[in-house]
C-alpha cells in the first residue's frame, strides 16, 4: 500500500502509520530504496504542500518549459534535473519533494498526448481520501 510507505503527512499516512514501520523495514530488508520497490505517492499540486521534503511522489502534468503544469492548475517545478525531459506533452515524474513548489526528479515518463489529466485526478483524489487503502 504506498501511502503507508511515504513521509507525507495526510490523513491517510497518520492512519497508516502502524503499517509503516513494518513496510520500511520489509523493504531495507530487501536492500531496496522505495523508488526500487515502486512504493511512492501520488499527488497533485496541492497535495504536495502535504509531503516532507525528500519523500518520494509521482506528479502527472504537461511540460511547460521547465515547469510541469498540474491538473490542478498549479505549477511544480522541476529541479536539480539528472534526466531527460520532453519538451511538450503529458510526463509523469518521479522524485524527491523538493519544496510545497518542487520537486526533484529521479525520472520522467512521457505518456501519450491524449492522456486524460482529469481521470487522473479522480484517481488521485481516490487514492489519498475514501479508497486510499486500496493503493
Amino acid at each position: 500500500r504506498r501511502v503507508g510507505v511515504d513521509s507525507c503527512r495526510s490523513r491517510t499516512c497518520e492512519e497508516e502509520g502502524k503499517d509503516r514501520g513494518f513496510q520500511e523495514q520489509r523493504i531495507q530488508t530487501m536492500g531496496s530504496s522505495l523508488f526500487d520497490a515502486g512504493l511512492y505517492r501520488r499527488v497533485c499540486g496541492e497535495m504536495l504542500s502535504q509531503c516532507d521534503e525528500g519523500s518520494v511522489v509521482s506528479i502527472i502534468g504537461e511540460v511547460r518549459g521547465p515547469d510541469v503544469i498540474e491538473s490542478d492548475g498549479r505549477s511544480i517545478r522541476l529541479v536539480d534535473v539528472n534526466c531527460d525531459v520532453p519538451p511538450t506533452g503529458f510526463v509523469e515524474v518521479v522524485g524527491k519533494v523538493a519544496n510545497s513548489s518542487a520537486v526533484s526528479p529521479a525520472r520522467v515518463t512521457k505518456l501519450n498526448d491524449e492522456f486524460n489529466v482529469e481521470n487522473y485526478r479522480k484517481l488521485v483524489d481516490l487514492a489519498n481520501g475514501p479508497y486510499s487503502q486500496l493503493f
